[in-house]
C-alpha cells in the first residue's frame, strides 16, 4: 500500500511549497509532495503561533490520473494566450490602445492572482 502524500500550502507566499523544500510554486502540478509526517514537520514549525497558520497540510491528488490532462489544459491555455495576445497587439495598433499581453502562462497567472487580490 502507498503511503498517502500531501501538499503543502504556505498563505505567506501565496504558493504551494516546491518538492524538496526548494522554493515555492503557484502551479499546483509542480508542488512537491510531502510524507504525513514530514508534512506535519514543516507546518508545525511555520504555526508556531496559533493565531497565525502560515503553512497547511492538503492530501494530494492522485497526479498519475490528471497529469496528461493538466499538460493538455497547459497547453491549449498557452495556444489561447498567444492568440490573446496577437489580437491584443492587431487592435492597440489599430486604436492606438493598450490591451494587454502575455508572455507565457505564468504571466497570466500573475496578472490573475493581483485581479483575483484588489477584489
Amino acid at each position: 500500500m502507498n503511503e498517502e502524500r500531501y501538499l503543502i500550502y504556505s498563505r505567506e507566499h501565496n504558493a504551494w511549497w516546491r518538492a524538496h523544500e526548494r522554493g515555492y510554486t503557484r502551479e499546483i502540478d509542480l508542488a512537491g509532495s510531502y510524507s504525513k509526517a514530514r508534512a506535519e514537520e514543516i507546518c508545525a514549525a511555520a504555526n508556531f503561533r496559533a493565531d497565525e497558520i502560515q503553512e497547511f497540510m492538503h492530501i494530494a491528488p492522485d497526479f498519475e490520473a490528471s497529469v496528461e490532462d493538466t499538460w493538455k489544459l497547459r497547453e491549449a491555455l498557452a495556444e489561447s494566450l498567444k492568440l490573446q495576445s496577437h489580437y491584443a497587439a492587431l487592435l492597440n495598433q489599430y486604436d492606438g490602445g493598450e490591451r494587454r499581453q502575455f508572455s507565457g502562462v505564468g504571466a497570466w497567472l500573475d496578472r490573475l492572482e493581483q485581479v483575483n487580490q484588489a477584489r
